[in-house]
């Protein structure tokens, strides 16, 4: 596959940031894409200049099966088949384990893990017949449990393990599962994470690449069948590291007293 011309493609969180960016990328190339969101009030607007037998909509909170399914039914229905599943809706939060409420750990995992699941469940007939791609967006916190996110960090390595076990579980049917692992992200302005209260709150961090540079990793992933990306010297580290010696990545993440995932933030007006 040299591009993604003529492929049908599910992306969930396409509203904005990597699934916008990534949505755009297929469409230029003329595949076939519905997008997913919980809030799809703008999503007309930002696929406007694409043609509207390329582009499907779907509103849909995979937080809940029954929209995971009536998303994947949507898709089938609209393109008879599905190629490629882009697994990027998530939640992030950030707040020390022994401040959480439970709704908060609720929530980070009914959209991360469970949501993702519930969607890749639905689709992976499909892609098993086309021999297609389910790719999973995942960060470095999916491979260390970093300090102030925990809740976060494990949802995202639950995706991991997902990820390896469908491999495994699907390597006699040619279906390419991929993991796409990036650092800190360009934000929107309006992105929002939550804190240990489930307070909606604005933050800042330093980005380490563009949305669209996240986005061209995707399609890397899926053109070249990739099974692992991670990007950067900082990500190939700490999965080598973790990996081959935890005790010196235990020894970092204790002694960052925080640093590593600091942040600047303000609560939502």
């Amino acid at each position: 596959m040299v591009s993604l011309a003529n492929k049908a493609l599910v992306i969930t969180g396409a509203s904005r940031g990597i699934g916008r960016e990534f949505a755009k990328i297929a469409l230029k190339e003329s595949a076939f894409v519905t997008v997913s969101a919980r809030d799809t009030s703008k999503m007309a607007e930002l696929f406007s200049d694409f043609p509207e037998d390329r582009v499907h909509i779907v509103a849909a909170d995979i937080s809940h099966p029954d929209q995971a399914k009536q998303l994947i039914d949507a898709a089938i229905h609209r393109w008879k088949r599905i190629d490629v599943l882009v697994n990027n809706a998530g939640v992030s939060m950030r707040g020390n384990f022994i401040d959480l409420q439970s709704d908060v750990v609720e929530k980070v995992f009914q959209t991360n893990t469970f949501g993702t699941a519930y969607t890749t469940m639905y689709a992976l007939p499909k892609i098993i017949k086309s021999e297609g791609s389910v790719i999973f967006v995942n960060t470095i916190s999916g491979v260390v449990g970093f300090p102030g996110s925990s809740i976060y960090s494990s949802s995202k390595m639950a995706l991991s393990a997902i990820a390896q076990a469908i491999d495994a579980e699907l390597y006699q049917n040619s279906v390419h599962i991929g993991s796409v692992y990036l650092p800190y992200v360009t934000n929107d302005r309006e992105k929002v994470i939550i804190d240990s209260d489930g307070n909606e709150i604005h933050h800042q961090r330093k980005a380490k690449i563009s949305q669209y540079q996240a986005a061209l990793l995707i399609r890397k992933s899926i053109l070249r069948r990739k099974r692992r990306i991670i990007f950067g010297f900082l990500g190939k580290f700490a999965w080598f590291i973790n990996g081959v010696a935890p005790f010196i990545a235990d020894f970092i993440l204790r002694t960052s007293r925080g640093s590593i995932h600091r942040i600047t933030k303000s609560k939502t007006s």
